[in-house]
């Protein structure tokens, strides 16, 4: 059963949920336990800026958000862990033990994508967690930043430049 609000580990009014133990003789590899949820927020014209997604380390798998009328993927989460020599995170984020979780990020600027438009739009939230061993005290919660944009004045140069842009090279 779907989770009806952005915190969709905090049905119930609380903010942590228990994962069950996966049954005896799953491989560990697939032991995961899904929770989802759908909220639309409200408004005309409120667009995705970031999302942080907040789950719990080590059991937190991923965390993603969807259009759940297209079914198209606007964010994914997953923890990056340090220590592995990837310089693509760089030394600072690439410590033994540390464990990143870069945000999702929309806006004006040419190296982001255009900010998706989501007053009126049915999102679906969800967390993957691993199950292995059943634990207490996990949570689900996308820290979300939703701005206006089109009746933003602020904004509009931006957007009209990054357009522009995108045109020269596609």
């Amino acid at each position: 059963e779907p989770r009806v609000s952005w915190g969709i580990g905090a049905n119930g009014g609380h903010a942590e949920y228990d994962v069950p133990q996966c049954p005896d003789g799953v491989p560990a590899e697939k032991c995961t336990h899904v929770i989802w949820g759908v909220v639309t927020p409200a408004g005309s014209d409120l667009h995705l800026a970031a999302i942080h997604m907040h789950c719990h380390a080590p059991t937190c798998l991923a965390m993603e958000l969807w259009n759940n009328n297209t079914g198209e993927l606007l964010c994914r989460q997953a923890p990056v862990y340090g220590g592995t020599g990837d310089s693509t995170i760089g030394d600072k984020f690439d410590e033994p033990g540390y464990i990143l979780t870069p945000p999702c990020l929309w806006g004006a600027e040419a190296a982001l994508e255009p900010m998706p438009l989501v007053s009126g739009v049915k999102l679906m939230v969800k967390a993957v967690t691993n199950s292995t061993y059943g634990h207490h005290g996990e949570m689900a919660f996308p820290e979300v930043t939703l701005v206006p944009w089109k009746n933003t004045s602020a904004f509009a140069p931006q957007r009209r430049r990054h357009e522009g842009l995108l045109a020269k090279h596609d």
